[in-house]
């Protein structure tokens, strides 16, 4: 009789030991999980942080090698330049950056890979001073961009101020800059991107 019993406990003790067991197999796969889930959320974040990233040095670049004509700049964003918007394109839902947003390419900069689509920008000019007649002015321009990662729901905004000599007692780049974005063929520009981007 105590034999049978005694069975019976080892039985009963067995089957409590391997359900703890599986119970810590489960939390531990739940952990792994998520563990996984995380860091590819993670991944996520950082190519769309990187995406913003590159826009913004795409817009660097495009004002450097585009004429400067600050009528080009309005409240409502022609072509993704701004001037005193009655929102800021921080703020922007999705529909509002693609209708009104430079998109990233336009200067040959290579195609990133791996993203829900490619991120967009705005150039915002903020005005020029010349604080003396004899030093060069300087347009002052804040530069946002936005870019989603490889699902729509995780997307980056990031922004950048900008201050770029002008020649003195003028509003336009100097002749240089002009003849650089209409007279340098592609390979150069491809160049010039790759160079902007190190």
């Amino acid at each position: 009789m105590s034999g049978r019993r005694q069975r019976g406990m080892t039985l009963l003790i067995a089957l409590i030991l391997l359900l703890a067991m599986s119970l810590l197999g489960v939390s531990a796969l739940q952990g792994a999980s998520l563990q996984a889930r995380m860091a590819h959320s993670e991944l996520d974040r950082q190519a769309a942080f990187q995406a913003a990233s590159s826009a913004l040095l795409e817009g660097e670049w495009l004002l450097r090698h585009e004429p400067f004509d600050p009528t080009r700049y309005a409240p409502a964003c022609p072509e993704g330049r701004c001037r005193q918007p009655p929102t800021s394109p921080a703020t922007w839902s999705d529909a509002q950056w693609r209708k009104r947003s430079i998109g990233y390419g336009v200067s040959g900069a290579p195609p990133l890979p791996a993203l829900v689509e490619p991120p967009r920008l705005v150039i915002d000019y903020r005005g020029s001073e010349c604080p003396d007649p004899d030093a060069a002015c300087r347009a002052t321009f804040v530069i946002v961009a936005h870019a989603w990662g490889r699902r729509e729901t995780t997307q980056s905004t990031l922004q950048r101020r900008v201050v770029m000599p002008l020649p003195a007692k003028t509003e336009a780049p100097s002749a240089r800059l002009a003849a650089t974005s209409s007279d340098t063929p592609p390979a150069l520009v491809d160049e010039a991107w790759r160079a902007a981007r190190r």
